[in-house]
């Protein structure tokens, strides 16, 4: 068996992919299945290795929302992508390609179509990418994240019912609550100062890193810390501006007067063994952090909303601004209306608003029990396994 996959402009893309991969991995052995991963680049060249996926190099260009003259070169980066897979994929000839869609896909999907290659898509989002809604008439079949994916192709796209399957995100194993992982004396403690009689809330930002939540949330700290952990993801680029800031933040000897009905007093200094900053997560942090996260502010991103769903944590969502990201907003709204989230629009993000819906959310003991038992509710733990049996029945169909 030979299988295509395409899509990684970004983690949220190509990592879902790899979740598959390894539940591809545990049903059939290497000598049986043939993996290949087509884009201009290998994104994460060691899980590529890791899962015995083949990289075949096929350039794309990225069409953008704003007026760029990168836009006029990128649409001959994609004629000659489309070119190039034409080539490559008869030598190839996988018996379905597997698209999460984004700009690096498009070429190989186009030509995928012309050689009647059948395409299996998955999208992560309420609002379906532009790639995924071109090719969703040509695709044999449809993964979706949500239910409001599911209907946008129903409804707006007139796309047949059996054609669409709601299955979730595919969660690689590392990150699956449903897998225990080994543990060795090392693997579990890269947090061992987490203090379990103190809630813990996670700040993160993205990969990236985000300047706006950075800055909300270190106003915030002063009234968070005296009743909580906080772990904050500031991004590689502005690590060492907050790492100054809360150093410079901690060495003060003023009293914290508490407002939220607590008359004790704090030195900013005491504190300190409260915070932790670090510019990125790994995996196995990730893990660590989901198992022992309390509240987890974020990016509104798919991939942080499912994975915080599969560990039943309570979300206070910040989207991107739609002008730069258009489904973040929607997937924000989705995850509140199952009761699982806050959302605070970038627009209204203040330390005060921040610091008022995290002190909200910790003294509401059921509300937060509420808001975890809906974030699991909402949860789907076999993804990846899923769309692994879809991927392996259009493989055997050519037999």
């Amino acid at each position: 068996m030979r299988i295509g996959l395409v899509g990684g402009g970004s983690g949220g893309h190509f990592y879902p992919l790899m979740a598959v991969s390894e539940s591809l991995r545990e049903k059939y052995s290497a000598a049986d299945l043939h993996l290949y991963y087509f884009g201009p680049s290998p994104y994460d060249q060691n899980e590529l290795n890791k899962h015995k996926i083949t990289f075949v190099k096929i350039s794309s260009g990225k069409r953008r929302l704003y007026a760029s003259i990168e836009n006029y070169f990128d649409v001959f980066k994609v004629a000659w992508g489309v070119f190039t897979a034409l080539l490559k994929l008869p030598i190839y000839y996988p018996d379905v390609i597997f698209s999460k869609g984004s700009y690096t896909a498009y070429p190989v999907l186009m030509a995928a179509w012309i050689l009647r290659i059948p395409i299996v898509q998955h999208d992560s989002d309420t609002v379906p990418g532009r790639v995924s809604i071109k090719f969703a008439h040509t695709a044999k079949l449809i993964a979706c994240s949500w239910t409001e994916g599911a209907n946008y192709f129903l409804g707006t796209l007139k796309v047949p019912e059996d054609k669409i399957s709601v299955t979730g995100l595919p969660i690689r194993r590392q990150l699956n609550p449903m897998f225990k992982i080994e543990k060795s004396p090392i693997t579990g403690k890269h947090f061992p100062f987490i203090d379990k009689a103190l809630p813990l809330i996670t700040i993160m930002g993205g990969s990236q890193g985000s300047q706006n939540i950075n800055q909300a949330a270190m106003a915030a700290l002063p009234q968070i810390l005296p009743f909580a952990q906080v772990i904050h993801q500031t991004g590689k680029y502005n690590f060492e501006t907050v790492k100054r800031t809360t150093d410079a933040l901690f060495k003060e000897e003023d009293l914290v007067e508490q407002a939220v009905g607590n008359k004790n007093q704090y030195n900013l200094a005491e504190l300190k063994q409260n915070y932790f900053i670090k510019d990125f997560f790994y995996e196995t942090e990730m893990r660590e952090l989901y198992e022992n996260s309390t509240i987890i502010v974020t990016r509104s991103g798919s991939s942080q909303i499912q994975e915080a769903f599969a560990y039943g944590i309570p979300t206070i969502l910040i989207p991107i601004n739609e002008t730069i990201s258009r489904d973040q907003t929607k997937n924000a709204f989705a995850a509140m209306r199952r009761g699982a989230a806050i959302v605070i629009e970038e627009k209204n993000l203040t330390p005060h608003i921040l610091q008022n819906e995290i002190m909200k959310i910790l003294q509401d003991t059921k509300g937060l029990a509420h808001m975890s038992a809906s974030a699991r509710e909402s949860a789907h733990f076999d993804a990846a396994s899923n769309i692994a049996h879809i991927l392996i029945r259009f493989c055997k169909s050519h037999f």
